[in-house]
């Protein structure tokens, strides 16, 4: 599912960016805003997901999501017209966790039952094709993100009930997609809801096999500033 998912993402910012370029020949309205920079900052809601591939041919992959946790995001962007930005991120969220049960760690031999509380913080820099639509937009997005993470893991062995703990430490770097909408309210103030997948290294969830991602929702406030 989350594959599909992430497939889906990385095509919509070309879609976008087709209909952006579509815009000015569906509408007369001529662009009044020329460059300009803004600050934004959010809440977010964060959690870990997994996909396995599956052994047989014809079923679907195994896929999984964790508790959520929460955070706050910051960002500066360069609006280059009405359908086009590029925009830096910074993302700080702790607490999301992930439970699995009967299931081999990386480094201990045997299986576990495991219980996992991450932490990110994560950078990401990001191409932004919009859709104009009166004060509402369309937003989508894709880049790369580098997301560092702590986890504490406990991990009970399901044969002899040993409980283990240790805290891992994990950086990635990767693609990240998204999509979005976004309420402008005058010349200088956009509120927007978004959703993105930023890339997680699997040892983080205590998981030897896999394909991690982190799941961000959030909502934020920017400021627009002219050049």
């Amino acid at each position: 599912m989350f594959r599909r998912t992430r497939t889906t993402l990385a095509l919509l910012p070309v879609a976008v960016a087709g209909l952006s370029f579509a815009g000015p020949a569906l509408a007369d309205e001529r662009d009044a805003h020329g460059p300009s920079v803004y600050l934004s900052a959010g809440a977010a809601d964060t959690s870990a997901s997994l996909e396995l591939d599956s052994d047989c041919r014809w079923c679907e992959p195994w896929s999984d999501t964790g508790e959520s946790g929460s955070g706050y995001s910051l960002g500066i962007g360069v609006q280059l017209n009405r359908w086009f930005a590029i925009e830096g991120g910074f993302l700080d969220a702790t607490e999301a966790g992930w439970r699995q049960a009967d299931v081999p760690v990386p480094g201990l031999p045997g299986r576990y039952d495991t219980d996992v509380a991450l932490d990110v913080r994560a950078t990401s820099l990001s191409a932004v094709a919009r859709l104009p639509l009166g004060a509402f937009d369309l937003n989508a997005r894709l880049g790369e993100a580098r997301v560092e993470g702590t986890s504490r893991q406990l991990a009970r062995d399901v044969f002899d009930g040993r409980l283990l703990a240790r805290d891992v430490e994990r950086t990635r770097t990767g693609l990240t997609a998204g999509i979005g909408a976004g309420l402008s309210v005058g010349e200088h103030v956009r509120f927007a809801l978004d959703a993105s997948l930023l890339p997680l290294d699997r040892a983080l969830l205590a998981e030897r096999d896999g394909d991690a991602s982190l799941v961000v929702v959030g909502v934020s406030v920017a400021v627009r500033f002219g050049l």
